[in-house]
């Protein structure tokens, strides 16, 4: 029998021509699938593809964030200053002014005139903003309008932000911004004053023979610095306070009739008082961070109480007294973990000084550079204690850290 397809003779018992698989019946070569074996100009072609492919993807993989973080900014990036000025001028001013201040962002400088004006306070504000998408943008793009309310009590002046202001992702990175709201006061009359900044620092310098009453410094995020000269006098409470951030007062023959406190968060704590007269108690407290408390020939009006706390840090205390204190001081310092270090100095037999140390994991040293003698393993004693007209009296305790005291007496 022959194929009626190709013509080949073929065995009679098949169904298919064993040569070119034609139906020997209709004379149909049936159609499957079958492997291609791809040839070497269409394996280029197929791997040409995937190559183009990976090359627009990873330049949209570049070129987005390229856009987005550097040409977009570029092109938008712009510096905006600006400036406003603010004056409380009563027809017939007080002699005690009550002035709020009350910032959302921004550092906050508190001064004194230095030859008289007619206003009662001026106050500066100055914006200086640099970064991508400031072009074309002005303050009220950033802020609400300025609060000042300066016919009531107290005088209150608020700068407060937009709450998306600040919020975009690509001002992370290069977004600059400088405010400052500058304080000028009078020097002849007394101000009670309340400054609170969200994000920034307060600073506030008070000359000499300048008098105050209540004040109080406060900063979220940032540090509160005071700085006073010689006969400047806070006739209320002075409290200084910061979340994130240190407090620094420094005091050079200052009368404080009243209180004093200083609090921070996260950060340190530092006083340096000199000459300085006392008539309220200090009370100082850190949560995660030191205090360094330097005191130099104090006197008090009163009897006064000291109470130092730090939760996590160490304690510094330098007392020294070279002439009378007038009244007698007791003092609470105590720290979880962390040292205190007491260096004591007096040349007055009518001042004595006992300090009494204690402390859960830790050692106490004392150490008689004079005039004192060691009770035990914890109490250091002036030998005028018993005798003298006014004394330092003091209990340190640590639950985790060591305790030093180093005590001079004439």
């Amino acid at each position: 029998m022959y194929c009626s397809n190709c013509g080949k003779q073929i065995s009679d018992d098949v169904k298919f021509c064993p040569e070119c698989g034609a139906d020997i019946k209709t004379g149909i070569i049936p159609t499957k699938a079958k492997s291609v074996t791809p040839t070497p100009l269409q394996a280029r072609n197929h791997t040409g593809r995937n190559i183009a492919i990976i090359i627009i993807l990873v330049t949209i993989l570049i070129m987005v964030p390229v856009t987005i973080f550097v040409i977009v900014p570029n092109t938008t990036w712009e510096k905006y200053e600006e400036s406003f000025d603010y004056y409380y001028t009563p027809a017939s001013p007080s002699g005690l002014e009550s002035m709020d201040f009350n910032l959302d962002i921004g550092g906050m400088i508190i001064k004194y005139n230095q030859t008289p004006t007619p206003h009662v306070a001026k106050i500066d504000v100055d914006f200086d903003i640099e970064g991508p998408f400031v072009a074309g943008k002005t303050y009220t793009d950033y802020f609400k309008p300025i609060s000042w309310l300066n016919t009531s009590t107290p005088i209150t002046f608020t700068l407060e932000s937009k709450p998306d202001a600040w919020i975009s992702p690509i001002t992370w990175f290069s977004f600059h911004q400088n405010i400052t709201v500058t304080i000028t006061l009078r020097t002849d009359i007394i101000y009670e004053i309340d400054a609170t900044t969200t994000t920034g620092g307060v600073e506030m310098t008070v000359p000499s023979g300048v008098t105050l009453g209540n004040l109080q410094l406060i900063s979220i995020t940032g540090g509160v610095s005071l700085n006073t000269a010689k006969n400047s006098t806070f006739q209320g409470n002075l409290t200084t306070q910061t979340t994130t951030g240190g407090v620094s007062i420094l005091a050079n023959g200052a009368n404080f009739t009243e209180n004093l406190y200083g609090h921070t968060t996260t950060g340190g704590l530092t006083m340096n008082f000199t000459n300085c007269i006392f008539g309220g108690n200090i009370v100082e407290d850190v949560t995660t961070g030191g205090i360094d408390f330097k005191i130099y020939n104090p006197e008090f009006t009163q009897a006064s109480q000291w109470t130092l706390t730090s939760t996590t840090g160490g304690i510094d205390i330098e007392i020294y007294q070279y002439k009378p204190i007038g009244a007698n001081i007791t003092g609470q310092v105590t720290v979880t973990t962390g040292g205190i270090d007491l260096l004591y100095e007096d040349n007055q037999a009518s001042v004595g000084a006992r300090f009494i140390g204690t402390t859960t994991t830790g050692g106490v040293d004392l150490a008689n550079l004079g005039g004192f003698t060691q009770i035990g393993n914890e109490i250091l004693e002036s030998n005028d204690y018993d005798t003298a007209s006014y004394k330092y009296t003091f209990d340190l305790h640590t639950t985790t850290g060591g305790i030093e005291v180093d005590g001079k007496s004439a």
